[in-house]
């Protein structure tokens, strides 16, 4: 997109922006492959078609259509987007695509429930970043804050006694939240996780250490995937985005695939 369409896109009022990102979502979605979001290929392997799948993040559904389309019938997907305009876009996709298994969630997942206050930064050049939207202790400076609603891993277990095999999150640095809310979750499900990391694994005082411990203690192993055909154990030292959290079962399943493990 050239620089003086993005201005003009960006400065449009929401009520008519907002048809115009929903057609062009769509769209996007429809023509989605692995070759455009490689962590789709140990994805496929490791969501099991038989139970849930978990979609913390959801943005505009990628992962979200991607798990749908590979769950057996009377599994769902269940898609959590706390920001209105970008759960608009998520709903209008489901709906267009026919992704009748989904169960889109207009909250946020944290360790409480209530409400939080969602931040959305803006782009130098002008327009709302709701890829970088966080939760935040207080009202923003500078870019939009609103109120979303939160809940935790653990209260959507108990209304939905969920069998969930699979659960990524994509949190802007509520990860750790998200799953010191789900320890009656995780500890029933032992679901195969995807996160994004927002800060350095080593550093003992870093909040993504302490994420690494929980898993450590249910008897996960962190790897990473290389977007290709080689999912490795992460050593001291590695540096990446998204980290796999796989239990032994997990490997079984993806050494039956066309991914190496190990």
């Amino acid at each position: 997109m050239n620089r003086l369409k993005h201005l003009v896109l960006a400065n449009l009022p929401e009520r008519l922006l907002l048809p115009l990102k929903k057609r062009h979502y769509a769209k996007f979605l429809t023509n989605l492959t692995e070759e455009d979001e490689p962590d789709l290929r140990a994805v496929r392997y490791l969501a099991d078609p038989a139970k849930d799948a978990i979609d913390v993040g959801a943005n505009i559904g990628v992962y979200t259509k991607f798990l749908a389309s590979v769950l057996s019938n009377g599994s769902s997907v269940y898609a959590f987007e706390p920001i209105p305009t970008t759960y608009a876009i998520l709903s209008s996709n489901c709906r267009k695509l026919g992704l009748a298994n989904v169960r889109a969630m207009n909250q946020a997942l944290s360790d409480t429930i209530g409400t939080a206050q969602m931040s959305v930064p803006t782009y130098e050049d002008g327009g709302e970043n709701y890829y970088m939207a966080h939760l935040t202790a207080e009202v923003a400076e500078a870019g939009k804050s609103f109120a979303v609603q939160t809940t935790t891993l653990d209260e959507f277990f108990r209304k939905t006694r969920t069998n969930a095999g699979f659960l990524k999150i994509d949190a802007e640095g509520a990860e750790l939240s998200c799953i010191e809310g789900g320890a009656a979750f995780l500890h029933a499900n032992r679901p195969a996780s995807f996160i994004e990391i927002s800060d350095n694994p080593d550093d003992e005082g870093s909040t993504s250490h302490k994420l690494f411990g929980i898993f450590e203690k249910l008897g996960y192993g962190a790897y990473v995937f290389d977007g290709k055909t080689a999912m490795r154990p992460r050593k001291t030292g590695d540096s990446a985005i998204n980290y796999y959290f796989l239990r032994p079962e997990h490997c079984d399943r993806l050494a039956r695939s066309p991914i190496l493990v190990g």
